[in-house]
């Protein structure tokens, strides 16, 4: 009797011989037409919790509800439009293609719309608190020393980094690669309070974009 083993690898060995053969040089893959860059046109905020053991914000929240702060998180995305076409053998690598059995029509997997980045580079970025905070943060006052940030990788939407935002802010000076980031706070407010914050960007092309967060309760 075969084992579970045998099975597979023969499907996979008849698979591979009668797929038809994937073009690198054509859109045998159906693509379409894939743009490369994306621009940026606005940025868009809301509050969510971080669920427990898991670096992913797949809790949103409503303005009567209320979080943890270390559980907090202003979860940010820039509104963009794509332009540039990509060349149609621009083909994202595939765990498939790994296989040597696998012919390369089963390896075809399209690389998103943006999958370049964006020309454009961050050239400012601070959330002000639009209520008192603790002491040292009054309404009105910037909290960006006391925030991470976090961003996510366009291809597999897993975190790509997570750091001081004071950091980022150094380091971060090449083109912008991410649509969507998240800011956390590194020490609670002086009580379990209501809270809201204006985010505010400005880019090197001297665009500039702020919006209000809604406002959420947040415990100690």
């Amino acid at each position: 009797m075969k084992t579970a083993r045998n099975i597979i690898l023969t499907f996979l060995l008849a698979s591979s011989l009668l797929a038809p053969a994937c073009n690198t040089t054509d859109d045998d893959c159906n693509c379409g037409n894939v743009r490369e860059f994306f621009d940026i046109q606005g940025v868009a905020s809301s509050n969510f919790r971080t669920l427990e053991n898991s670096g992913f914000n797949i809790q949103p929240l409503l303005e009567e509800d209320a979080v943890e702060w270390d559980r907090y998180s202003l979860a940010s995305e820039f509104a963009v439009e794509y332009y540039g076409m990509a060349p149609t053998d621009k083909k994202e690598p595939s765990f498939w293609s790994g296989l040597s059995l696998i012919n390369e029509a089963w390896a075809c997997s399209c690389l998103p719309n943006g999958f370049s980045g964006s020309e454009e580079t961050l050239d400012f970025l601070d959330l002000i608190t639009l209520e008192d905070f603790d002491d040292n943060h009054p309404a009105g006052s910037s909290i960006k020393d006391i925030l991470n940030i976090r961003t996510f990788s366009e291809f597999e939407g897993l975190i790509h980094s997570e750091m001081d935002l004071d950091v980022f802010l150094v380091q971060e000076r090449e083109a912008i690669a991410y649509k969507s980031f998240d800011l956390l706070l590194q020490v609670p407010p002086a009580t379990t309070s209501t809270q809201q914050f204006q985010l505010i960007i400005q880019l090197s092309n001297g665009e500039s974009y702020s919006i209000d967060s809604p406002s959420i309760e947040i415990t100690r």
